[in-house]
C-alpha cells in the first residue's frame, strides 16, 4: 500500500470519491500508530521494551483508504 504525502493523498481521495460516485463505495479508516518497530513487535515485546526503559514512541494516525480492494493508499498524519 503506497503512503502518500498529505496533498497527493487528498488528491487522490477526491478522485476516488469521483470513481465511486455513481455506484460502489469508498472506505476510509482512522488508527493510532507508533511506529515500524513497535507495530511489528508481540505483547511479549512490548512490554519487554518498556521494562528496559524504552520509552513508546509518539502515536501518529494512520489514515487509509480503499475502495472494495481496488485501489488502496494511505498517509501518516503526525499529531
Amino acid at each position: 500500500m503506497p503512503t502518500f504525502s498529505h496533498e497527493d493523498f487528498l488528491g487522490e481521495l477526491g478522485r476516488l470519491y469521483d470513481e465511486n460516485k455513481e455506484t460502489g463505495s469508498v472506505y476510509v479508516t482512522f488508527k493510532r500508530f507508533y511506529g515500524e518497530e513497535f507495530a511489528r513487535a508481540g505483547k511479549k515485546r512490548k512490554r519487554a521494551m518498556m521494562e528496559a526503559g524504552k520509552e513508546m514512541p509518539v502515536p501518529v494516525c494512520l489514515v487509509r483508504c480503499h475502495d472494495k480492494g481496488k485501489k488502496k493508499f494511505s498517509t501518516v498524519v503526525k499529531g
